[in-house]
């Protein structure tokens, strides 16, 4: 027995578009000969439309962080990135398909990853944001580190926005 699922809209008698998800499965005799087709559509309308929005609203949200100046990624505990921004994506000069998925121990020396890796475990173990500067090389930054919450309130990753505060100095100032 077969089933194949798919998804079309129809128009109905009175003009109405739907979505509807359709279930078929091929009817067989005794002998394998197909005798037939049972066919369930259900309507989806409501769901296509809000997976519709939930894509529009993914790609709204996707510009206007791009759109940030400032390095912004999401990790998790052993600091996997989740996400990042197009910016952050630049610093290294990779692709967000290499970036994504990676720790932050393979982009930045073993230095920065570990005082890195300190201040995203105070975040994951305070459940508070943390805000700290430093420099590197001629350039200063700004760092604030937020949690991201679960319903329950346990902190799941931790987001973090990367901002130069200072124009390039030179070496004696």
């Amino acid at each position: 027995e077969m089933i194949y699922h798919h998804q079309h809209e129809i128009l109905t008698g009175s003009g109405e578009r739907l979505m509807i998800a359709w279930s078929n499965t091929l009817n067989r005799d005794s002998n394998g000969d197909i005798t037939g087709i049972t066919s369930i559509g259900t309507d989806v309308t409501a769901r296509h439309a809000a997976e519709q929005e939930l894509e529009q609203s993914r790609s709204t949200v996707r510009t206007l962080v791009d759109a940030l100046p400032e390095a912004l990624i999401l990790v998790d505990r052993e600091t996997r990135i989740l996400a990042a921004n197009s910016t952050f994506v630049r610093r290294p000069n990779k692709g967000m398909h290499q970036v994504t998925g990676s720790r932050l121990e393979d982009l930045f020396s073993a230095e920065v990853a570990r005082e890195r890796r300190t201040q995203i475990e105070q975040v994951f173990s305070s459940g508070r944001p943390l805000v700290f500067s430093d420099k590197r090389d001629l350039w200063r930054f700004e760092h604030h580190l937020g949690p991201v919450s679960r319903i329950d309130g346990s902190v799941e990753a931790v987001a973090r926005s990367e901002e130069h505060t200072s124009e390039l100095q030179s070496p004696n100032t």
